[in-house]
């Protein structure tokens, strides 16, 4: 059901985009593009909104298929929606590159609950031109993703047994110095995925690290969220990895989980009989479901374009698995 939200023209007739993305969690990592249109009233510029997570930052909104000649004249306001259809920041901009950055990721995170009701973000644009007036017009667009979500419990047993390693690279850790937990693909195709665990000595302290692999994952967005749990099943420490998989296999960074003598400086509680327990709970987002425009006013032009999904033909065509002793086939 198409849902919508309020338009409010204020002292200047206006265009609003109203892009509502479905499917949206806290480990959902945004790099997505609205479907395209064409406001008939300020010219034949292809348009689309572009939301992207940089370093530092939740969220850049971008329009970004025109020209600086095109673009002159222009005013924006973006906005995030709440439930009701009222803009909960906003923020404008007359500038030729025409981005904002609304907020950082903590403050985003703080106020989850406002910015994502139903698992879902809206995304308002607003255009006017500077010298002469256009035609009040509104454009409703929707994106579903495809997300694949678990959680599950790693329990390491015989922890004190395992191996500190000198490796420099996962790869040239030994067997008997690290654990391994295969996942089942998300798909059919892929992407395949590991766990690799192992304590590593630095200059300081033993540390215990975990990777995570995933091969056959082009173009898949992935992230997640790694905890250690004590006896009583209480997070001692937690980590959050977001990352854009564009490679045939990509192993994700992590800094060191918690260190070896932390554990057993407390490890009645922390290694209960000998054992390490983990949670992860992980997504993967391997494209968009749909991406289409819902509605539109008489001076706007809803552009069809081919879907474009995130992994690639090529990389599901080859079905060889560089690190296949890591993986459940």
């Amino acid at each position: 059901m198409l849902v919508m939200a309020a338009v409010d023209a204020g002292p200047r007739a206006t265009f609003s985009y109203i892009w509502t993305i479905e499917n949206f969690s806290e480990l959902t990592y945004i790099d997505l593009k609205s479907p395209s249109f064409v406001v008939k009233s300020i010219g034949d510029t292809l348009w689309y909104l572009h939301i992207n997570e940089y370093v530092g930052y939740f969220c850049c909104i971008e329009t970004n298929d025109f020209s600086k000649k095109k673009s002159g004249g222009i005013d924006f306001e973006f906005s995030f929606l709440g439930a009701d259809g009222s803009p909960l920041i906003s923020k404008t901009s007359s500038e030729p590159r025409l981005f904002l950055n609304l907020m950082n990721w903590a403050t985003f995170l703080e106020r989850w609950a406002q910015f994502i009701p139903n698992n879902t973000l809206t995304v308002q644009c607003r255009m006017w031109l500077r010298e002469r007036e256009i035609p009040t017009d509104v454009c409703y667009a929707r994106t579903r993703l495809k997300t694949f979500t678990r959680s599950f419990i790693w329990a390491i047993e015989d922890f004190s047994a395992l191996h500190s390693s000198a490796a420099e690279d996962f790869r040239n850790v030994t067997p008997d110095e690290r654990k391994v937990y295969p996942l089942k693909p998300v798909t059919d195709k892929g992407p395949f995925l590991a766990l690799i665990l192992y304590l590593k000595q630095n200059s300081e302290s033993e540390d215990v690290y975990v990777r995570f692999l995933l091969e056959k994952g082009r173009d898949y967005a992935f992230s997640y969220d790694l905890s250690v749990l004590d006896a009583n099943g209480k997070v001692i420490v937690s980590k959050v990895e977001r990352h854009r998989i564009e490679y045939g296999y990509a192993i994700l960074p992590f800094s060191p989980l918690i260190s070896k003598n932390k554990l057993i400086a407390n490890k009645n509680l922390f290694l209960p009989n000998d054992t390490l327990i983990l949670r992860c709970s992980f997504e993967v987002c391997t494209g968009v479901f749909s991406n289409e425009i819902e509605f539109f006013t008489p001076n706007v032009s809803s552009v069809v374009e081919e879907e474009k999904y995130f992994h690639s033909a090529a990389a599901e065509a080859d079905d060889s698995l560089e690190f296949e002793e890591y993986f459940v086939k």
